[in-house]
């Protein structure tokens, strides 16, 4: 009998220390299941913060920058122009005028019929050269901008037929303003050719 208390006695105590060792357990588990939380709550917080701060990056970055066009320069679109109304000259010649002033050939404009509408409010009845010349097979565009598609709808009378020695022309005349007026593009000798030209001041 006394052995038999003695050894109930012992798992008593082995069974009240148990207990001790489950109770700090269950006050460490609950410990690290409130620092899980926190540490949850944190790292919400700072990755909130992060796509905020990526976020008004990709607005910064995607939004429209509002440019003021020097002076003697007209907007259309995303493009600053200038005009020499009372200069004519051949396609190389226009070219060389452009970069003397410090500007460039008019490249692909954002808008062709508005462009030319434009040009012949303001300047009357003009046909002025653009920055393509053809190259054998196509026009191409000289500032990166591509090819001009033979089959472009703009191509005044369909499809170029002469496409080598040629240049681009934009037609702001009065005839073609009146006659094709969802047409703009044509094409002529470019250094036989005298006509008006568009030079454009690039927006970096």
């Amino acid at each position: 009998t006394g052995v038999m208390e003695t050894i109930i006695q012992n798992l008593t105590i082995e069974l009240h220390s148990m207990e001790e060792h489950q109770g700090v357990m269950e006050k460490n588990i609950q410990n690290l299941t409130i620092e899980l939380h926190s540490m949850e709550e944190t790292i919400i917080s700072q990755l909130g913060s992060k796509i905020d701060n990526i976020q008004k990056a990709l607005d910064d970055f995607t939004r429209p920058v509002v440019v003021q066009c020097p002076g003697g320069f007209f907007k259309i679109g995303s493009h600053c122009y200038k005009m020499y109304p009372d200069t004519r000259l051949t396609w190389p010649a226009s070219k060389a005028k452009c970069e003397a002033d410090g500007y460039v050939m008019a490249g692909k404009p954002d808008d062709a019929l508005n462009l030319r509408r434009y040009l012949f409010e303001t300047f009357g009845s003009k046909i002025v050269w653009l920055g393509a010349m053809g190259d054998g097979t196509s026009y191409r565009w000289i500032r990166n901008d591509g090819l001009l598609s033979n089959s472009d709808p703009l191509w005044t009378g369909g499809p170029p037929h002469e496409i080598s020695n040629m240049c681009l022309q934009l037609q702001s005349h009065e005839n073609n303003v009146i006659a094709t007026p969802s047409t703009v593009y044509s094409y002529n000798w470019c250094k036989l050719r005298e006509t008006y030209f568009l030079c454009e001041y690039l927006i970096l």
